[in-house]
């Protein structure tokens, strides 16, 4: 059975990209063309661009460590002398990460080569013309190296066409001996490459990338803590409140502060409003951003 196509390709498309993600994936199943035309990857991002996000909350208990373990002393009658004894680690480490490309269709999984530098996996890569981008993670490449990571290097790109990595500085001022990109978070604001530095305790600086070409970084924002340490009624000086965790959402800085309160944050009117209900102190909230789309 042929399916007769009266309307051009670039409207079939188009009409497709507006339906919701059930009703595309029933398409699949309707006939051999609109199966194929529902893996295109003109359709695809397409799909992608129009879905409205929403963002899903996960609460957890925060963690806790009743148990300590601590270093035995004891006294060796015979040689009348103070012992430390240190049982060896069962545990050994060849490698901290590695990398892994897993085809969706095929569900074949295969292993690319390695990269020094590894991304901070507590956050999504933020993926923009071609590339994934993460943080570096200052910790694993201090383990595997020896030494932190340089400014230089902060930030971590894969292209997913070449399948290679390579690495960009973050924008701002050097890090100096005490590297602070843990302190630092990409996220896409509106189809461009933005940095969160929070490593101040006075401000959050935003920082966009507006040439990606020529890695060209503007500071675009400044938030103070202030008025963010007021509204969420945290009890603590200022560099002892953690804030992370930004998206933008609805032209709104989606963000948590204090790792119990998700607040959105005009960037426009400097306006502060809280996303429901603020959870008790030893539970964790955090915000997922999700697209409803099966293609």
């Amino acid at each position: 059975m042929t399916v007769e196509r009266h309307l051009p390709y670039e409207i079939i498309i188009n009409i497709l990209s507006r339906l919701p993600a059930e009703c595309l994936a029933r398409c699949r199943n309707a006939c051999s063309p609109l199966s194929v035309l529902t893996l295109n990857p003109s359709l695809i991002d397409m799909h992608l661009n129009r879905a409205t996000p929403v963002i899903a909350f996960c609460h957890y208990d925060k963690l806790e460590y009743p148990y300590k373990t601590k270093k035995v002393d004891f006294t060796d009658e015979a040689a009348m002398r103070i012992t430390k004894y240190n049982k060896p680690s069962p545990f050994h480490i060849d490698t901290l990460f590695e990398f892994h490309i897993h085809a969706l269709l095929s569900k074949h999984t295969r292993k690319i080569n390695n990269f020094s530098h590894a991304p901070n996996r507590k956050k999504s890569p933020v993926t923009l013309n071609g590339f994934l981008h993460w943080m570096v993670d200052d910790q694993a490449y201090l383990i595997t190296q020896g030494v932190e990571p340089e400014c230089t290097n902060s930030i971590v790109l894969f292209n997913i066409y070449s399948e290679s990595f390579l690495t960009i500085p973050h924008p701002g001022k050097q890090c100096g001996l005490v590297k602070k990109h843990n302190k630092m978070e990409l996220m896409d604001m509106e189809g461009r490459l933005s940095l969160c530095d929070t490593s101040s305790s006075i401000k959050i600086d935003i920082w966009i990338l507006e040439n990606y070409r020529n890695r060209l970084w503007t500071q675009k924002y400044a938030i103070f803590m202030e008025p963010l340490i007021k509204f969420c009624d945290v009890k603590g000086s200022y560099g002892s409140v953690s804030v992370g965790d930004f998206y933008i959402h609805n032209k709104e800085l989606l963000l948590r502060v204090s790792d119990s309160d998700l607040i959105l944050y005009n960037l426009q009117l400097g306006t502060i409003r809280r996303v429901g209900k603020r959870t008790r102190n030893d539970v964790s909230v955090v915000a997922v951003p999700h697209i409803d789309t099966d293609c």
